[in-house]
């Protein structure tokens, strides 16, 4: 067992959470976006649009 001062503190354990929640949600929010763009890439390859 972790001597007691090695153990996380209830705010730390709390803080590593929500920082994790937060990371997941980015990670999804720039999937979807470059998930976007290579669409609109591969849709202005297909039809010649350039804008």
């Amino acid at each position: 067992m972790l001597a007691r001062s090695a153990q996380p503190t209830r705010g730390k354990v709390l803080e590593e959470a929500f920082f994790y929640k937060v990371d997941r949600e980015l990670i999804e929010l720039l999937g979807e976006r470059l998930q976007r763009e290579e669409k609109i890439r591969l849709f202005a390859n297909a039809t010649g649009i350039r804008d």
